[in-house]
């Protein structure tokens, strides 16, 4: 069918095992510039280049048919995160698959969408696409007539009432916001016109587009945060900010009673590892929580954001140079400091005393900064420290440890702006709205108002 059809595009909206059931069987070779996938002798397949992001994956592809002359080009989009029967958590990285999928495409040849049954993702994806080109045209959607003309195209196309009602959040979004992506060379020109004011809303683009932000990645309630609540964790929490606990970070090493919890996300980088950790200032009682994690996680650097007083509350975590302090029976020693105008490098040592596994040293070496920054003052000073952690290239290879006082307002700002100036360097694009909107999934609390969504464009750039 790809062959004779001319297919140059395929969106794939399953993975090929779900739930322990298979789902589709894989029609790509496995390793990039490894062994072709042949089929029956006739088709042979290969994969040339495979870029994996937090949502998707884009593979593009060689295919070349025996006794036929030359090979054709095939790039598929496979949707990772969308569950069988349900619905995405949010439109926005979808939204971002189709522009990708349908950018500079050739209109005479068809796009091949599919999931396993291909009727209820497939369905739901062909008619975001008719639903969004009707609300441009005509600035209103009627969703049931859409579903209606497909199901008599196929049936059951958009098989679930979740998807039914997907349907209309996912339009509204991209009817609201529109493409978010610009190319860097247009970005500064692009940004000024977030800023201007609207004379049907009186808002500005930038102020629409953080309203949409924290309605897709809603307030969490009670349910989402039920480990962070339970009692012996409560007082653990320096503020009602916690972590959901389906992106609780926990401390895996028994310890002198203590439990598990720490009040600590892990956050996707821009190509979907867990690259970052975001974690509130320790309380006195949980600095050795606080060293746990950087030991059981294998944490190589801590970028500290806030210059914060003990006697306001915020204990000392790092002994001074050729120190070594006990913290709850971890010894952590300091064996230098090296000082900028700007930052603080320091390197540590960590020994956790237990009495029967001793467990080895273990180095961190970077804690970076010391610039007064707080959640009101993003100076650009800012911009300083994203650039300095930004071109150490050891360091985005390992796992960072992002603080301030409540492990969101600023390690918010500063891990959406990494994210972002890594699609610049992927890519050459920039997208600030989806790379707020990729970190807010984990913590809603991450970049909740304008002046932060502001800080971040202005600040990467």
């Amino acid at each position: 069918m790809i062959w004779e059809q001319k297919v140059e595009r395929i969106a794939m909206l399953t993975n090929l095992v779900e739930k322990g059931n298979n789902k589709c069987m894989q029609y790509w070779p496995e390793q990039v510039n490894g062994d072709p996938l042949k089929i029956h002798s006739q088709f042979e397949i290969n994969l040339l280049k495979e870029d994996v992001w937090p949502d998707f994956t884009r593979r593009q592809m060689e295919v070349s048919k025996k006794g036929s002359d030359g090979v054709r080009p095939v790039t598929q989009y496979h949707y990772t995160t969308w569950p069988d029967h349900g619905v995405p958590s949010h439109a926005t990285a979808l939204w971002r698959l189709f522009r990708k999928l349908t950018k500079d495409a050739d209109n005479t040849q068809p796009i091949i969408i599919h999931c396993s049954a291909g009727v209820g993702r497939t369905g739901t994806l062909i008619a975001m696409d008719h639903l969004l080109d009707q609300a441009n045209r005509e600035n209103g959607i009627d969703v049931y007539a859409c579903v209606t003309a497909l199901r008599q195209s196929r049936m059951h196309m958009v098989q679930s009432v979740d998807q039914y009602k997907f349907l209309h959040s996912a339009v509204l979004e991209a009817h609201t916001v529109g493409s978010t992506t610009s190319p860097v060379a247009e970005f500064m020109s692009y940004y000024s016109t977030l800023n201007r004011q609207s004379s049907v809303t009186h808002q500005t683009i930038l102020s629409e587009q953080t309203e949409m932000l924290n309605t897709i990645c809603h307030s969490l309630s009670e349910k989402d945060t039920q480990i962070a609540r339970l009692d012996e964790n409560a007082n653990k929490n320096r503020t009602e900010i916690l972590p959901v606990d389906g992106h609780l970070l926990f401390l895996e090493t028994p310890f002198n009673g203590r439990n598990e919890y720490i009040n600590a996300v892990q956050v996707p980088g821009y190509k979907g590892t867990d690259s970052f950790i975001a974690t509130q200032w320790p309380l006195e009682d949980t600095v050795v929580d606080f060293w746990r994690l950087v030991r059981d996680h294998g944490v190589q650097h801590i970028v500290l954001l806030e210059q914060l007083s003990l006697k306001n509350g915020f204990p000392q975590i790092l002994p001074e140079s050729g120190e070594t302090e006990n913290f709850g029976g971890i010894d952590v020693h300091c064996e230098a400091i090296e000082q900028t105008e700007t930052l603080v490098s320091r390197a540590h040592n960590i020994k956790v005393l237990m009495i029967k596994k001793p467990l080895t040293d273990q180095s961190i070496i970077d804690v970076r900064t010391r610039l007064g920054l707080n959640a009101r003052n993003t100076s650009t000073k800012c911009a300083v420290v994203c650039t300095y952690v930004y071109i150490d290239a050891n360091l985005m290879q390992q796992l960072v440890s992002y603080h301030c006082r409540n492990g969101a307002e600023l390690c918010g700002r500063f891990i959406a702006a990494l994210n972002i100036l890594d699609m610049v360097d992927a890519e050459n694009e920039v997208d600030v709205f989806y790379g707020v909107q990729q970190i807010k999934v984990v913590r809603p609390e991450f970049v909740q108002s304008q002046v932060c969504f502001h800080s971040i464009g202005k600040h990467a750039f």
